[in-house]
């Protein structure tokens, strides 16, 4: 039997607070992200972004600046993801972050920069946290 490959387009977002922090969030898995999930239906990258973050996280939020993307393949079932996830810049419009258990998210924390880049899980979301805090003219 073949192995499938199928292609998933999702968005993110880097959400720095105006005390210069980062939002990172720790999902079952154990593994320390950013939020980000798919797009649904005709939803725009931008769309995707926001409802997920508010999803994961209960924040709302206002995206400040397309960041870039990240390509990334896994394997799933008897089928390889290759996995596209566009990244926006992101402020938050309030400050109360509630974890939401039901996205699969265990917490939801605050971090300056270099404590955000030394949890993150994956380098290719330390690539876009490093660009992101280019964008937003943090030090890290």
């Amino acid at each position: 039997m073949e192995d499938k490959v199928v292609a998933e387009h999702s968005a993110g977002g880097v959400v720095i607070n105006q005390a210069g922090q980062v939002l990172l969030i720790e999902h079952l898995r154990g593994e320390w992200i950013m939020p980000k999930g798919h797009l649904e239906g005709d939803e725009t990258p931008a769309e995707a972004a926001i409802r997920e973050i508010r999803e994961e996280t209960g924040l709302d939020c206002t995206l400040q600046a397309e960041i870039g993307v990240t390509r990334y393949a896994f394997r799933r079932d008897n089928t390889t993801v290759q996995k596209q996830v566009t990244w926006f810049l992101a402020t938050p419009q309030t400050s109360n972050v509630m974890p939401q258990e039901s996205e699969g998210i265990v917490r939801a924390e605050w971090f300056t920069p270099q404590e955000a880049m030394d949890r993150l899980t994956f380098e290719l979301d330390r690539a876009i946290l490093a660009k992101a805090l280019e964008l937003a003219k943090l030090e890290f």
